[in-house]
């Protein structure tokens, strides 16, 4: 399970600020991007619901211990949806969407009103995470790319506000807006990317957290190389969905929806 201390967590924001800021010192992003991207965020974080701190920590559980969890430890017990070595919360009103590649689902996204969350999980080394190493890649590679990143620390420790070039279907080049998120777990590292309303926004940001805070994850005990990706399994009723299974194959899931979408 992941375990969250307020006061580490600020000692450690410390120190990883100064690091991810060093990363930005030649970037061409400009002051005023970075400034408002960083605001929006505290300013949404401050906002919601008129709470403040001692009523956020009220929520948490008496033990200090939120999620994601590991399968093997003990979790809230709730309705998942089960893709094998991740398990989401079920949420009303929302619908599942896995990518695919190269025939195997590298990711899940949970779409709620006009917002989303992806979530694809990585072997992680026994001894030390992958986020402060992948943050700081990550950062490199949007610059080198064209496109803008602002290190905050938000609901989940140290994230990433970005603007992602991406292409359209029409082929013109654009940027989306999202909000880059990673939870280091025993084995285990989770990355989650939200996107629409859900980056700025916390009242349309609260569904999609919680669920991400519901996640558990499955590791499984095989020898894997960090860094390596763990694909997702679907259940039978989803494969036969998709056309992968066939139809005599018996569902072993409930879902709302699940849709496939490919990388270009």
């Amino acid at each position: 399970m992941i375990i969250r201390r307020r006061r580490a967590k600020k000692e450690r924001a410390e120190e990883l600020e100064a690091t991810d800021e060093e990363l930005l010192e030649d970037d061409a992003v400009a002051d005023e991007d970075e400034d408002h991207a960083a605001d929006a965020h505290d300013a949404a974080d401050d906002n919601e619901d008129d709470a403040d701190e001692d009523e956020e920590e009220d929520e948490e559980p008496e033990d200090g211990r939120v999620g994601p969890w590991d399968a093997a430890e003990s979790y809230p017990d709730v309705e998942r949806f089960d893709l094998g070595p991740v398990r989401l919360p079920v949420v009303e009103g929302s619908e599942i969407q896995v990518r695919i590649e190269d025939d195997q689902v590298v990711a899940a996204t949970v779409l709620h009103g006009e917002s989303g969350l992806e979530i694809m999980v990585l072997a992680a080394p026994k001894t030390s995470g992958l986020w402060d190493d992948l943050r700081g890649e990550m950062i490199k590679g949007l610059k080198e790319s064209g496109g803008k990143v602002t290190p905050v620390t938000g609901t989940f420790g140290r994230e990433l506000i970005a603007e992602v070039p991406v292409e359209g279907p029409d082929g013109r080049q654009g940027t989306q807006h999202m909000r880059f998120v990673g939870i280091d777990g025993p084995r285990w590292f989770l990355r989650a990317a939200f996107s629409g309303r859900a980056v700025d926004e916390p009242k349309q940001a609260a569904p999609l957290e919680e669920v991400l805070r519901g996640v558990v994850v499955d590791r499984g005990a095989h020898a894997m190389a960090p860094r390596e990706l763990i694909p997702l399994e679907l259940p039978r009723e989803a494969r036969e969905a998709l056309g992968l299974a066939h139809a005599e194959d018996q569902p072993t899931n409930r879902f709302r929806a699940v849709r496939r979408t490919t990388s270009g």
